[in-house]
């Protein structure tokens, strides 16, 4: 709830200034910054940036979900096995950014999956990309049957 409420404080109700969600997470200040020129980085270092209090919110909220069974704590717990806390904590600030830039713009409700159903997408994801990818390689998958380790 105070998230909510740093959020309608510094912008108001009416975020239509913010044509799309990344305009809006790149404003508040969650957005990844990558100078490149060429397709080459030309800075390495991070951009030193002056957070604002909604990114601020947004982090301690994400910070909060972390050990929650909802599918935002889910995401939370595969970003931080994949990198770092700090990193997870970005990315999920970010996911709810945008999860509250489309409540605000465009009316959307937040429906929570559950951290059972999102884990099931994401194999069901992580499985698709592996056929893909066997099948542009020029393999088949074939799933095992009855076998026992």
């Amino acid at each position: 709830m105070e998230t909510a409420e740093v959020v309608v404080g510094e912008y108001g109700i009416d975020i239509a200034k913010f044509p799309t969600e990344k305009e809006f997470v790149k404003h508040i200040g969650l957005a990844p910054h990558r100078p490149v020129t060429g397709g080459k980085v030309v800075k390495y270092a991070r951009k030193q940036q002056k957070g604002t209090r909604t990114a601020e919110a947004l982090r301690h909220a994400a910070n909060a979900v972390q050990n929650s069974r909802s599918a935002l704590g889910a995401y939370f717990r595969r970003m931080k096995r994949r990198t770092n806390s700090g990193t997870a904590v970005y990315a999920t600030a970010r996911k709810i950014g945008q999860q509250i830039f489309r409540m605000m713009r465009f009316g959307q409700d937040y429906v929570d999956i559950g951290q059972a159903e999102y884990e099931a997408l994401y194999e069901k994801m992580k499985l698709r990309a592996l056929k893909r990818n066997a099948k542009e390689n020029g393999y088949r998958l074939v799933k095992l049957e009855g076998v026992t380790a």
